[in-house]
C-alpha cells in the first residue's frame, strides 16, 4: 500500500512538468550587423559566461563566432564562415582539446553559389533565475546555430531556452531533448531581448486545456520508454 502512495505521488508530481521555452531575440553575431551577444538568458542574471563574438568580413571570406563556457572547463564555439563555401561548426572544449560535436558543409567544392545551410546543437545547462519555475533550480537546453543566409551573411546565435515547467523530480535533460523531438514547438513563456524578458500573453483557456493533455501524453510516453 505504501508503494502504491509513492507511486502516486510521482505520478502528480511528474504531471504538473510541460515543456516550454524562452525565444532569445537577437542574441546572435553576424558578418553584416556585427557583434549583439548578451550573457542573461532570462532577465535576472547571467546563466552563462565569458560570452563573446566576433565578426570579419573581407573581399573574399566573411566570418561570425561566438564562444561561452559551461562548467566542468567545457566551451562552446560556433562558428559560420564563407571562403567561397558555407561552412558551420559547432565544438566543444573539454581539455586537452577541442571535440567536434556537430558540423555542416555546403558547397564543399567552392563556386560563387551558396546555399542556405543550418547546424544547430542543443546545450545542457543549468539554470537558477526567478523567471524560470520561480527561482528553482532547473536543467534546460539552450540551443546554438550557426548558419548563413546567402554568401556573405553568416550567423551564430543564441535562439532559445527549452526546459520543463513545473516539478523537475525524476526528470533528466535526456528526457527533455527526446520529448523536445516529439514536440520541435513547445509552448512560448516568453522572449528575452538584451537582457530585457517579457512574458508571453496568456492562451485561452480552450489553449490550456490542449496544453495538459499533451503534457499528460509525454509524460505517458516517458513511461513507457523507460519500462521498455
Amino acid at each position: 500500500m505504501a508503494g502504491a502512495t509513492a507511486a502516486s505521488a510521482a505520478a502528480a508530481t511528474g504531471a504538473q512538468a510541460q515543456i516550454v521555452q524562452i525565444n532569445l531575440v537577437d542574441n546572435q553575431v553576424n558578418t553584416i550587423t556585427g557583434v549583439n551577444l548578451n550573457a542573461d538568458l532570462t532577465g535576472t542574471g547571467a546563466t552563462v559566461s565569458q560570452l563573446h563574438g566576433s565578426s570579419f568580413a573581407s573581399v573574399h571570406q566573411h566570418t561570425a563566432e561566438l564562444r561561452f563556457t559551461l562548467k566542468q572547463a567545457r566551451e562552446v564555439r560556433a562558428i559560420a564562415y564563407n571562403d567561397r563555401y558555407f561552412f558551420a561548426t559547432i565544438v566543444e572544449k573539454k581539455l586537452p582539446g577541442f571535440t567536434v560535436v556537430q558540423s555542416v558543409q555546403g558547397n564543399p567544392h567552392g563556386g560563387t553559389s551558396v546555399n542556405p545551410e543550418t547546424s544547430a546543437l542543443l546545450i545542457p545547462l543549468t539554470l537558477t533565475s526567478a523567471n524560470v519555475n520561480g527561482g528553482a533550480t532547473t536543467d534546460a537546453l539552450l540551443e546554438v546555430d550557426a548558419f548563413n543566409t546567402n554568401a556573405t551573411s553568416e550567423t551564430v546565435a543564441l535562439t532559445r531556452l527549452v526546459y520543463y515547467e513545473g516539478s523537475q523530480a525524476d526528470i533528466t535533460t535526456a528526457d527533455l531533448e527526446s520529448d523536445l523531438i516529439a514536440n520541435p514547438t513547445p509552448t512560448v513563456i516568453g522572449s528575452t531581448l538584451n537582457g530585457d524578458y517579457s512574458p508571453a500573453e496568456a492562451p485561452e483557456p480552450s489553449s490550456l486545456a490542449l496544453l495538459a493533455l499533451g503534457a499528460g501524453g509525454l509524460l505517458a510516453r516517458r513511461r513507457l520508454q523507460k519500462a521498455a
